[in-house]
């Protein structure tokens, strides 16, 4: 699993927490922070500036003040218009209100969801309340008011929106005229005068519906476009932010957009998110969308953006509720997936470490231009990272490698042999290019899914060929970016319940754009182990190849009779993996011809009889394992160190001895099978 950033630690430990997305960090609570406040908040109940006036109605007590309520709606609102609520307690309110409502109120304890006024103007609801009372219990409504903000000025979830709402109720209060307007005017025109007057554009930034709903869809879709352009630059296969708001519009079955996002947008954007809408809607499956959203959000976090993740689905809710909800709010929004993304957290990221020391931190602050420490472990602001070790719990680096995709196809015929399987990849990349010339062409594009299984015996150039692959399927446009990501059963299956599912789906992000490469697939399920999580593994890639089939193709690679039992492990193997690519195991001429091949990329000659040393020990017959390419890079390295014993000894060698590799260099055995870790060509 990956590590959770610091600032976001508290999401996955025990202590009690504030979490509103969007706003900021999550916060932990100081141990007496509810008791403390929901006493002040008595306080405040227990004021007279709030009694009297219009009586608050619903689920409060009788006799309650017009502050309880208000002091409800400033818990929810005050951090966000539209707030998306997790952490311990995503309805506070009703935590700290409880004393004030009715024995017939239950209390909602959701893990996670978002609240939505119907009011823009919720914020003037004591002076509201106090209206009919005169001039003096207006005032004092305001006065009130700035004094149950103070409750929360020093929350962070809320300082911002605190500290503006409080200065524009004491603009208006200092300012002459706004206080004589608020002591005798009607309630529409206190509020257009908040609107156009007190409200700046400036306090808008902060204050969103400050300026009506309008307003705060442009604050909202502006967020939105800001958090999905960070995100689409991370994961590839982005629907376009327009393509987004029109998806969510169909999703709430929104019949025609509101004249507020056109009004929000502009006709030019409106247009386009209206096309997209028209275009989008026949066929519509909304719970492939979701889930498909879904899937992109997850990558996201996976490759390191969460804090945009966050920011996105706060927005987004925002955007979807205002689309479905103006003018009236009769109707809510249902996307987009906000408990998928609380169980995505929890099963992608694990919580950093609780104690830091923090001159270790600085120490990684003043030297995070630094190269990394070495192979695996690289230096970031929230401490030092290393690779996970085979097998490990831990998920290494998920970024993407960078991919230089130059001319695979020449690469692929470079190789020494394999004409079979040069001959099967030309007819894939023709394929191809047939079915992009055919949906040129208007025809309906082709179901064929891309995932496939190479069998051959260790050393036959599988992996090489499938990065090949992953390359060219890039240079095509059929995959966005063209890296391998070589896994086996120790990075996919976990030790415990509930591990393998979220290292599976880890690694299968980090291949997003590219090819996941299964080594050895077969060891996802040994022989009579039902019960065993390689099935998991199994199902869980599976379920990712259909949800994700143009984003990843998977290649399942290993020896071919172990890999007949991979393909009927599981109904749905032989159907995702329609095609095959055999390896055969190398001729004696070829395997000759990858040692020349090392030899010359290393820069040595050979002298005569150096091919007959190379033959001899080519074994005949051949052992079930033999290495094949890997037996090759064994001889030749085993040949560059003897011939390193043997220059070293001499005084003074010619250039053309140290280049020269002769019979005797090569040894007289080495093993058959060849190295099994590494990579390199013909592995």
């Amino acid at each position: 699993m990956l590590e959770l950033p610091q600032n976001l630690a508290p999401l996955l430990r025990p202590e009690p927490h504030l979490d509103v997305l969007g706003t900021s960090d999550p916060w932990v609570l100081p141990a007496d922070w509810l008791e403390t406040t929901q006493q002040r908040m008595k306080a405040l109940a227990e004021d007279p500036r709030g009694h009297g006036g219009v009586t608050p109605s619903g689920s409060w007590k009788p006799g309650t003040s017009g502050a309880v309520p208000f002091l409800w709606n400033l818990t929810t609102f005050l951090p966000s218009a539209i707030p998306v609520w997790a952490g311990s307690y995503a309805s506070l309110g009703d935590v700290l209100l409880a004393p004030w409502l009715s024995d017939t109120y239950v209390p909602t304890q959701p893990k996670i969801t978002y609240y939505v006024n119907s009011d823009d103007t919720w914020h003037l609801d004591l002076w509201w309340r106090q209206r009919d009372l005169g001039a003096e219990a207006r005032l004092k409504a305001l006065e009130l008011t700035i004094d149950c903000v103070a409750v929360f000025a020093e929350v962070p979830q809320y300082a911002a929106r605190a500290a503006t709402f409080t200065a524009m109720l004491r603009k208006v209060l200092d300012d002459p005229e706004l206080r004589a307007l608020h002591e005798t005017a009607t309630w529409d025109v206190v509020v257009k005068t908040w609107r156009e007057q007190v409200c700046t554009e400036q306090d808008a930034q902060t204050f969103s519906e400050g300026g009506g709903w309008t307003s705060q869809l442009v604050w909202s879709i502006s967020g939105l476009d800001a958090a999905h352009h960070v995100l689409s630059g991370v994961v590839s296969r982005a629907q376009h932010v327009d393509e987004v708001i029109a998806s969510m519009a169909l999703h709430d079955v929104v019949d025609e957009l509101p004249a507020a996002l056109a009004a929000a947008v502009g006709s030019e954007r409106f247009g386009s998110i209206n096309a997209a809408f028209e275009r989008l809607r026949p066929g519509y499956d909304g719970d492939d969308w979701m889930s498909d959203n879904r899937g992109w959000l997850a990558r996201g976090m996976v490759n390191g953006e969460i804090d945009a993740v966050r920011l996105w689905l706060a927005m987004a809710t925002q955007v979807a509720e205002l689309v479905v909800g103006l003018p009236s709010f009769a109707r809510s929004t249902s996307c987009p997936s906000r408990t998928g993304y609380l169980d995505d957290l929890t099963a992608v990221f694990r919580a950093p470490p609780a104690v830091v020391n923090p001159m270790a931190t600085k120490l990684l602050e003043d030297h995070r231009n630094r190269p990394p420490l070495a192979t695996g472990t690289t230096v970031t602001p929230e401490g030092v990272r290393v690779a996970a070790a085979e097998g490990g719990d831990g998920v290494p680096d998920l970024a993407a490698p960078e991919v230089e995709i130059g001319d695979p196809m020449a690469e692929l015929e470079e190789l020494v042999g394999l004409a079979p399987v040069k001959e099967q990849v030309k007819r894939l990349v023709a394929e191809l290019k047939a079915e992009k010339l055919r949906t040129e062409a208007g025809m309906p594009p082709s179901e064929k899914s891309r995932h496939m299984v190479f069998t051959g015996n260790p050393g036959t150039a599988k992996t090489t060929v499938a990065r090949l692959l992953a390359r060219i399927y890039a240079q095509l446009g059929v995959l966005a970016h063209g890296h391998l990501i070589e896994v086996s059963r120790a990075d996919l299956v976990g030790e415990f319940i509930g591990q393998t599912a979220p290292r599976t789906t880890a690694r299968f992000n980090q291949a997003s754009g590219g090819v996941l490469f299964i080594d050895e697939a077969y060891a996802l399920v040994p022989p009579d182990s039902f019960r065993d999580f390689g099935n998991e593994a199994i199902s869980t890639l599976l379920k990712l190849m259909e949800d994700h089939r143009d984003e990843v193709v998977v290649i399942a690679a290993g020896y071919p009779r172990e890999m007949q039992r991979f393909v009927e492990s599981n109904p749905g193997v032989a159907s995702r993996f329609p095609s095959t690519i055999s390896f055969a195991d190398y001729s004696p001429d070829e395997l000759w011809g990858i040692f020349r091949l090392y030899a010359d990329k290393a820069g040595f000659s050979l002298l005569d009889g150096v091919e007959g040393a190379f033959r001899r020990l080519v074994p005949d017959p051949r052992p079930d394992a033999f290495g094949n390419g890997r037996f090759v890079r064994n001889v030749f390295e085993e040949a560059a160190t003897r011939q390193a014993m043997r220059i070293t000894a001499l005084t003074d060698p010619d250039t053309s001895v140290v280049t020269q590799l002769r019979p005797e260099d090569l040894p007289g055995s080495t093993s058959t099978t060849g190295k099994t870790d590494g990579t390199g060509l013909y592995l």
